[in-house]
């Protein structure tokens, strides 16, 4: 058993003391809010997908001194010992405000495995950055209880080197496969959607840590036939590419409105505000293909109401009276309820469909 001794855990001590004391009389940063961002290039199931993951902390906070993200169970990582040494397995860039002096310096890194030592029964891989002047870092690899993996990265503790500030980006892209073309990262097997988190503790490294912070972001894993990076499983729209997933009856619903949502997004529902009359009718007399009710006078939302007021009443069929049996035009397109280009039979019996009804 390896007994520390006194004069170390002294010296250790004072200078996390320091450290802290230092960072408390230059700093006026008492906010650690760290943005994290996954992102896989390639989402089919198994593949060696490319991925780059990125931890930004805005101006005025702490920097990092430590991170640990955790990779969910079912991506998998290749063992670093299978791995030559000095093989390329990342790119990176760090930005950072070293000296505090409000200017941001850009450190572009590689990362290349180090084959763990045969002590290091613990570690399943070991990534060393190359090209940060600041610190030696080196991301270590560990296998976790049930699957996954826990990726741990010392960044800036805070006790040697130049004073560091905020804003703070950390941007590294972890290689499917390595430069001596061996399979590092795996992608799951199964169609889901696969939770990253990162613990960040701020600096200076201190015990308790001043602020400790878990951020996460859900990443969807599967077969994505019309290539908008949203897989077929949780697309609104598998078959048309709609990356914004936009599903405008959906949001109506959700806000209030006298519509129910379906779960079709805007890029394949023909009906995107679920009013009854489809986006091509809609197109053709002029009424707001999003919107089921008219927010003002100057608004042509819902086709039955006419004059714009919220409700389908009498004033809308004297307006439709109006253009009775008249083509289009001279009849407005907008009285053309049914769009067959003559205000008809056909437009009275749509809107008595809606007659006395009011809409929100």
């Amino acid at each position: 058993m390896h007994i520390a001794r006194p004069g170390a855990l002294i010296v250790l001590a004072a200078l996390l003391a320091v450290a802290a004391a230092a960072h408390h009389a230059r700093a006026a940063a008492d906010d650690f809010y760290p943005f994290l961002e996954v992102s896989v290039a390639d989402l089919a199931l198994g593949a060696n997908s490319n991925i780059s993951r990125e931890v930004s902390v805005s101006s005025g906070a702490h920097v990092v001194a430590r991170e640990t993200l955790t990779v969910p169970a079912g991506f998998s990582i290749t063992d670093g010992r299978d791995v030559p040494e000095g093989d390329g397995v990342g790119i990176g860039v760090l930005t950072i405000d070293v000296d505090c002096d409000s200017v941001v310096d850009v450190y572009p890194f590689t990362v290349v495995n180090v084959v763990p030592e045969p002590s290091a029964n613990d570690e399943w891989a070991n990534w060393k950055m190359q090209g940060i002047p600041l610190a030696q870092l080196t991301m270590i690899v560990k296998e976790s209880t049930g699957g996954g993996y826990t990726i741990t990265t010392a960044m800036f503790p805070g006790t040697f080197g130049p004073p560091l500030c905020t804003p703070m980006t950390y941007q590294v892209t972890h290689y499917g496969v390595s430069s001596s073309s061996v399979a590092i990262w795996t992608n799951p097997t199964s169609a889901g959607s696969y939770e990253w988190s990162d613990s960040l503790i701020s600096s200076p490294l201190t015990f308790p840590p001043e602020h400790e912070v878990t951020a996460s972001k859900q990443v969807l894993i599967g077969p994505d036939a019309d290539g908008d990076r949203v897989p077929d499983f949780a697309d609104n729209c598998p078959a048309v590419s709609n990356p914004n997933q936009s599903n405008a009856d959906m949001a109506l619903q959700e806000a209030g409105a006298s519509v129910v949502g379906d779960a079709l997004g805007d890029a394949c529902d023909p009906d995107d505000d679920n009013d009854t009359y489809s986006d091509a009718h809609e197109s053709q007399i002029g009424t707001d293909t999003l919107d089921n009710c008219a927010n003002g006078a100057w608004h042509n939302a819902s086709p039955a109401d006419v004059n714009n007021d919220t409700i389908t009443d009498g004033t809308d069929l004297v307006a439709l009276a109006g253009s009775f049996g008249l083509t289009v035009p001279p009849a407005p397109p907008r009285h053309d309820i049914v769009p067959n280009g003559a205000v008809d039979g056909t437009d009275l019996t749509s809107m008595s469909n809606f007659f006395g009804q009011q809409c929100s």
